[in-house]
């Protein structure tokens, strides 16, 4: 009976492992998607600064940059990462390799695509790739004119049901909103049951 009861208190402190572990290290959200979907945007979104540069030109982000981000009190490790095309120079193939292997560790994944233009063939592909249990695809440019909308995008993209879907406009104030909401949905996923 002793054993017992010392078996279940470490099955319980067991428990409480992951959760802990995303307190102290915080949780690996890596931003992903094509060239100029809007990675940095919505990095500097959510940051509330501009710490990522934002250009018209592809490539501009070569590295991932990361900064630390606090969410209901869960510490997240946000990554921007390089835009995934097929690279012109060695420097932006560098880049995407890390970028791939980013994806590979992280927790949340935050796959950005562009809303007010085609889907497109490579974003599909992509998305085919990760796991829809950690991944949000964050439709972006949600005041453009022509945006079809979270679910025609999804559909168009192929995009598995099990896979959250949230509209963003990095622009506006609150344009990332259901970004956040999301995010705190898949913290509370990743953490599971809370223990005092």
């Amino acid at each position: 009976r002793a054993l017992a009861a010392i078996a279940a208190d470490m099955e319980a402190l067991m428990a409480t492992w992951n959760e802990g572990r995303l307190l102290r290290g915080g949780l690996l959200t890596v931003i992903a998607g094509r060239v100029n979907a809007g990675k940095s945007s919505l990095l500097n979104a959510l940051l509330g600064c501009q710490r990522a540069i934002v250009s018209a030109v592809p490539g501009t982000t070569r590295d991932t940059i990361e900064e630390g981000y606090s969410l209901d009190g869960i510490p997240l490790r946000l990554v921007d990462t390089a835009g995934i095309r097929e690279p012109p120079g060695k420097v932006e193939r560098e880049g995407i390799a890390r970028a791939r292997k980013a994806l590979e560790a992280a927790d949340v994944i935050l796959y950005v695509v562009d809303g007010s233009v085609s889907p497109k063939a490579a974003d599909r592909e992509t998305l085919a790739t990760l796991p829809a249990r950690r991944t949000i695809l964050v439709v972006n440019k949600s005041d453009r004119p022509g945006y079809p909308g979270v679910a025609g995008v999804a559909e168009a993209l192929q995009a598995p049901a099990a896979l959250d879907a949230v509209a963003c406009c990095t622009r506006d104030e609150g344009g990332v909103a259901g970004v956040v909401r999301a995010l705190a949905a898949k913290i509370a996923a990743a953490a599971g049951p809370r223990h005092d």
